[in-house]
């Protein structure tokens, strides 16, 4: 099989999304993906074939029929055991109402779904109605493709049994809670984050303390470590690379950070739960070194 750079491959996605909120595509996966991220959401559904992917460290199967949720923060890669053609939907944030937004981003560890044949046949038919309409010029297009997609998501949400209880109004902090999930990369200041949620810097930083348990600034370092650990998990990345790709901008914090966190180096984590050791074990397995712990482009 072919080995793609999926960062390479991605690039024109990321500058379609800056001009549209939503991408509609399908897709065909006949290789073995480089470890990479996203800036925004993606629903896939399987429509053939058979895909091992492998998301922040664990593995899950992708097979005919199942829908994939990836959020901003999942760190993934996919090995296509054969031709596997795929229905997806790229999408930022300002698609979803900020409930749901929330509870995307801290719904369990379940990324793949298989629903019944109904729901799954009606979920394929709004995606293959949301396709037509993003590649036609129609009247009311930008308003028709949001509608859609909102019918898609309650009807993905139903499916998945996310709890109405969890659909509630989001609150200021809840806000910053999710701009800091979607920019800890970019570091953001505590002048920022007040802002987001129209606070004072002062009464902002003890409600968020209140409300969190932690400050601001130590919530988004949380952030970037769980981060650094899924990249150490995922990839084979150096370490210096997990450092600054996690937002970090002094490896000697990031190292030191990390094993106060962890309580253990980075290295010694890797060594004892990263890609080398998932590429042991799919050995001793039968499995293919080479499709097993990519290098990132």
């Amino acid at each position: 099989m072919k080995k793609v750079g999926v960062f390479m491959r991605s690039e024109p996605i990321r500058r379609t999304m800056m001009m549209n909120n939503i991408i509609v595509k399908r897709s065909m996966m006949n290789s073995i993906g480089s470890p990479h991220s996203h800036d925004f959401f993606e629903l896939s559904l399987c429509l053939d074939g058979h895909v091992e992917h492998k998301i922040n460290g664990k593995s899950y199967d992708f097979r005919p029929g199942d829908i994939l949720l990836l959020t901003p923060t999942d760190f993934h890669y996919e090995h296509a055991y054969e031709t596997t053609n795929t229905l997806q939907i790229h999408f930022r944030e300002n698609m979803l109402d900020e409930s749901i937004i929330n509870m995307f981003l801290n719904y369990g560890s379940e990324m793949v779904f298989r629903f019944d044949a109904k729901t799954t046949a009606n979920m394929k038919s709004l995606m293959l109605l949301l396709l037509e309409e993003y590649e036609s010029n129609g009247e009311n297009k930008d308003e028709y493709l949001k509608k859609l997609f909102g019918c898609l998501m309650l009807l993905f949400i139903r499916a998945a049994n996310l709890n109405e209880k969890k659909l509630k109004e989001v609150s200021p902090l809840q806000k910053t809670m999710m701009y800091a999930h979607m920019h800890f990369r970019e570091s953001p200041t505590l002048e920022e984050a007040s802002k987001v949620c129209n606070m004072s810097k002062t009464y902002f930083c003890s409600a968020f303390r209140k409300y969190t348990g932690i400050g601001f600034v130590k919530y988004v370092n949380n952030l970037k470590l769980n981060y650094a650990r899924k990249l150490i998990i995922s990839t084979t990345l150096s370490i210096t690379e997990v450092c600054y790709r996690s937002g970090f901008n002094s490896e000697s914090n990031f190292l030191r950070a990390f094993k106060q966190e962890f309580g253990m180096s980075a290295q010694k984590y890797r060594g004892m739960n990263g890609a080398v050791a998932f590429r042991r074990n799919r050995t001793k397995n039968g499995g293919s070194t080479k499709s097993c712990a990519p290098t990132a482009k």
